[in-house]
């Protein structure tokens, strides 16, 4: 199965269990665009991808404002409320992940598809020294506290995933 219709059969099945939330991790994988790549190839597996995505996040934007007009005509008709008192609510929720947000191409970070950005910092020293330390107990070693040190401060911007590769 292509992953362009792997995106389309997920957003389907949100859509049909709303309220629902759909999780992708690593889209600075999968979504990336290098200055090179600047001219749009629709030929191109990348470029399918991400505008299968960006289609699915335009439709449920699009419904989610449709909807809300159409509840809030309602309530005018009714004597209730307006649309200017009230935000569009999506009951689809996407969450995704990424490493480094400024690889992923630009049309994916425009406002409306990426709404909401928060930015986690990699461990400090004491802290991947205590993640050294923790995950050494899942693998044999022989590894002493000044080892655990050392390691610590070598492995400046390793993540806990990082970490446990160096075990392995």
């Amino acid at each position: 199965m292509e992953i362009e219709e792997i995106i389309k059969n997920t957003f389907k099945y949100a859509k049909l269990t709303m309220p629902s939330v759909i999780i992708m991790e690593d889209l600075d994988k999968f979504f990336s665009k290098t200055d090179e790549e600047s001219v749009v190839n629709f030929d191109d597996k990348k470029t399918k991808l991400l505008y299968t995505l960006l289609h699915e996040i335009d439709y449920i934007w699009e419904r989610s404002i449709n909807e809300e007009m159409n509840k809030n005509s309602t309530n005018q008709q009714n004597g209730q409320g307006n649309f200017s008192n009230n935000k569009p609510r999506n009951k689809l929720l996407i969450i995704s992940s990424c490493s480094n947000i400024d690889k992923i191409d630009s049309e994916l970070r425009k406002p409306g598809n990426l709404d909401f950005i928060l930015n986690f910092n990699p461990p400090n020293q004491p802290y991947r020294k205590k993640l050294f330390m923790h995950f050494s107990n899942y693998f044999n070693n022989s590894l002493s506290e000044e080892d655990f040190e050392i390691l610590a401060d070598k492995s400046h911007g390793f993540v806990p995933t990082d970490i446990i590769q160096i075990f392995k």
